[in-house]
């Protein structure tokens, strides 16, 4: 009998799954997906329970949290608590546990009586909160109305500064944990900011100030106003459709948006593509969207809640605007489009808020009136202050992004607005990367960490003159608005950038600047990342497109600023040290002196000092190692890297650096093929390789020092490194077998998906016009373990020497650019030959 209910509720199940599923797909139903599930789960619990007879005066059965609030996604938890102040019979828990694991869900069932339920929920606010959620199921009606008045009394209104404190932190510690952002390319539906779990931490404190049961309620009693209430309701039932969605498609719970469900789910939702977007990016348009409704609302209703009126000294800034609290207000019913600049003027001035009434005012005046003053020059002539301000004005810029005013103002950016690239690389939509930018660069004025190529870049953007600060803020604000586009943004976005300054009269001038920065906001990072910073080629081209000191330092405090907020991994001390040598080489160029002597005036000084350092029988050694490497490597690990050379006689050496990441020195002769062993020894101890660079020494060795990453809880030293290159040198292993072994390596769901992401992304280009003596072979292909060994197979089928490398990830995609010569150390001009070769490596990168 029992085999037979529960084969019967797995079919039943599936029935009403595949019902809820075509429910979900209509967006006035959503609502009625989460309750029907909620009482079907009802039904199967009170079926089971009504045939065992367990019907007490004193024992009821409670449903909690989203089961409580009768709000259950498909595959989501059900949480039961047996109230009593009796024992309970195991079997008849266990019985309900296997019949709800057999169903396919996860739940968790409590037993507590009255007492312990208060008890419980002062030692733990977790606990007090899924009490919050109560709703009765089964059982004694009487007891369950006791313990609600218990709820009330006892656990509701008790502490409830402490506990409203509780979920305000829990919600800060959310907000870090998933990106402190709405705008995250893999935002968590339920957990994220702007998510599901915003609505109910609103929800909780509204029933601890004012025992409302739900947003309903609150509107019923003016505590949310009808507007208000429309949008939040719009954006939960979105959600609740978005998270329903990812638990059919994925058949389980599931609450993070991966890159690699969202054709999925837009399809499953019926999303279409339309001229200019996909169908995914139509999906996390509107996620975005939504998370920012439901963000805004949550935090004004929260703030208006807590915050009590305080004594405070007001003081007006003009006859309309006020200060009090470091907070700004608006004082009259009339509010105009100037008036609104001039608020975000004195924001930022005053590093101030806006009051959440103000705000509201400012988004209807920003809706009805911004278009039409567009070209206003009052307005761009305020505009332009706030961007010249010397302090940071990122809060502010945020506040304009929020209430829609800088989308507006300029359309051109109100075009990426929530707009997500379907890219690994990037960890935020576009305009909040920009955002994120404008931050980065604000941060420099409270940059002091000493010796670092940051204090430069600090100094200089402390002392921009106020036109070039307000230019260089703007070009960071617009400089991807070109990705409404899919191709070619610098370019698109230098176009639209030219109507943006005429539209705001800033002068010749100043539009010839932002139309330069935005155009080449790429070039110092393709440079460092492609290019041999010792040839003398790479500077000649690279000052033609700069020519002037001015547009060299804001070119590099826009790089800067860029390429920390693509993701956290993007700026490195590595890239800090290229970008500092290129643009150091840059100013001696513009200054009319010479770079060369600078390097060997510093080598000289830096070799002498470790000659302190080791003492003067390490001086043959160290005379050895070329002048640029001293510009790249810092004194003391010079030392030590020379230092263990000489006395060990080894060749391969690994230090953890200060940030404790790993860095890999090899030492060895120039010998033919010896890289493309090295590159294969390091895959098969599973080290990944994320930057590198070669030096040639005067006594025909080469030094390689490697930036890599091991696989988790793996540990290799520098001997058993060693001992395998010189087996394999005996031809006693067999690199190409190890590397296969690896590349069968079991690879989990998100591993396949992104690599089959990246796949799409494979590019090859061989270029004779970047070196004078070099063919370049630069490679853009998914980053694995193994990946350099099989590119420099194929340079050993051709016979090509590798003559310089630089290595470089963004995100899950290699950046490896490898300067070549054939086996008669020239160029390779051959038609066929460079064919050929870019098949062999189309071939190897694809498996």
């Amino acid at each position: 009998m029992y085999e037979d209910f529960l084969k019967n509720k797995l079919d039943e199940k599936s029935r009403f799954f595949d019902y809820l599923r075509q429910l979900n797909k209509k967006r006035n139903k959503i609502r009625s997906v989460v309750k029907n599930h909620t009482q079907w789960v009802d039904s199967l619990i009170k079926e089971y329970l009504s045939d065992i007879n367990l019907y007490k005066n004193d024992l009821c059965i409670v449903a909690l949290g989203g089961y409580g609030r009768n709000q259950l996604n498909p595959y989501s938890d059900i949480d039961l608590m047996f109230l009593t102040n009796n024992q309970i019979d195991d079997t008849v828990i266990k019985n309900l546990y296997d019949i709800f694991y057999y169903l396919g869900y996860s739940c968790s069932i409590s037993t507590r009586s009255l007492s312990e339920c208060v008890e419980l929920s002062k030692q733990d606010d977790t606990i007090k909160t899924s009490l919050y959620d109560s709703r009765f199921l089964y059982g004694s009606s009487n007891f369950f109305k006791q313990y609600y008045n218990v709820l009330i009394n006892d656990i509701i209104n008790n502490q409830q500064d402490r506990f409203i404190e509780a979920k305000l932190q829990y919600m800060k510690n959310r907000y870090k944990k998933y990106g402190s952002t709405i705008f995250v390319l893999e935002p968590n539906v339920k957990e994220g900011v702007g998510a599901l779990r915003d609505y109910h931490t609103l929800i909780w404190i509204g029933k601890t100030l004012f025992l409302a049961k739900n947003m309903l309620q609150m509107k019923k009693q003016n505590i949310i106003s009808p507007e208000d209430y429309n949008k939040l309701r719009n954006s939960l039932y979105f959600l609740w459709q978005l998270r329903n969605a990812l638990h059919f498609v994925t058949s389980k719970k599931t609450d993070i948006l991966h890159l690699d469900l969202r054709d999925k789910v837009a399809a499953e939702i019926g999303y279409e593509a339309s001229k200019r977007f996909s169908a995914q990016e139509r999906l996390m348009r509107k996620y975005y969207y939504h998370a920012r409704y439901m963000s805004r609302i949550v935090k004004k209703y929260i703030n208006t809640f807590l915050n009590r009126e305080q004594p405070s000294t007001r003081f007006f800034i003009n006859n309309n605007i006020s200060l009090s609290n470091n907070t700004i207000m608006y004082h009259s019913d009339k509010l105009d489009i100037s008036d609104t600049f001039y608020m975000l003027y004195y924001s930022a001035l005053y590093n101030a808020n806006i009051s959440t009434a103000t705000l509201d005012k400012a988004k209807k005046n920003i809706n009805a009136n911004i278009r039409k003053h567009r070209k206003d020059t009052e307005l761009s002539f305020i505009f332009r202050n706030i961007l010249s301000l010397k302090k940071p004005i990122t809060k502010t810029i945020r506040i304009m992004h929020e209430t829609g005013l800088i989308d507006k103002y300029i359309p051109e950016f109100g075009n990426i607005c929530c707009l997500s690239e379907y890219s690994l690389y990037h960890k935020y939509t576009v305009d909040e990367h920009s955002i994120q930018a404008l931050e980065h660069l604000d941060s420099l004025y409270n940059f002091d960490i000493p010796k670092t190529f940051l204090v430069r870049m600090s100094y200089l953007w402390k002392n921009l003159k106020p036109h070039d600060r307000f230019i260089l803020r703007l070009s960071v604000l617009l400089h991807d608005i070109g990705k409404i586009e899919k191709n070619n943004h610098e370019i698109v976005g230098a176009k639209l950038s030219r109507q943006i300054a005429k539209r705001l009269k800033i002068g010749k001038d100043l539009e010839s600047k932002l139309v330069f920065l935005i155009e080449n906001h790429l070039l110092i990072n393709k440079i460092i990342s492609s290019r041999d910073l010792e040839d003398p080629k790479t500077l000649k081209d690279f000052v033609e497109i700069v020519n002037s000191k001015n547009k060299l330092d804001l070119l590099s405090l826009l790089s800067y600023a860029d390429m920390k907020a693509v993701n956290d991994n993007v700026w490195s001390s590595w890239k800090e040290s290229l970008i500092e040598t290129l643009y150091e080489q840059s100013t001696y160029y513009f200054e009319n002196k010479n770079y060369d002597e600078f390097i060997k005036i510093n080598a000289r000084e830096s070799k002498r000092r470790i000659k302190l350092i080791l003492g003067e029988e390490y001086e043959n050694l160290i005379e050895e190692f070329p002048d640029n490497i001293f510009k790249d490597i810092k004194i003391e690990h010079a030392a030590r890297y020379i230092k263990d050379i000489q006395d060990t006689k080894k060749s391969i050496f690994i230090y953890k650096t200060d940030k404790g990441t790993d860095k890999l020195l090899v030492y060895y002769k120039n010998e033919f093929g010896l890289f493309h062993k090295i590159s294969g020894v390091l895959a098969c101890f599973n080290i990944n390789i994320i930057s590198a660079k070669s030096y040639n020494l005067k006594n025909r060795m080469i030094v390689d020092i490697f930036d890599v990453n091991m696989l988790k809880n793996y540990t290799v030293n520098a001997t058993e490194i060693e001992d395998m290159l010189q087996s394999v040198n005996k031809g006693n292993t067999d690199l190409n077998r190890c590397i296969l072994s690896k590349k069968s390596v079991f690879l989990s769901r998100i591993e396949k998906a992104k690599l089959e992401i990246a796949i799409t992304h494979i590019d090859i280009e061989i270029d004779n016009s970047v070196s004078d003596l070099y063919t370049t072979i630069s490679i853009h292909a998914p980053d694995r373990i193994g990946l350099v060994y099989d590119i420099t197979g194929v340079f050993m089928r051709f016979k090509l020497y590798v003559g310089m490398f630089i290595l470089d990830t963004k995100g899950t995609i290699a950046v490896d650019t490898f300067y070549v010569v054939d086996e008669r150390f020239k160029k390779i001009y051959s038609t066929k030959i460079i064919n050929l070769i870019k098949s062999s490596l189309y071939e190897v990168l694809s498996v």
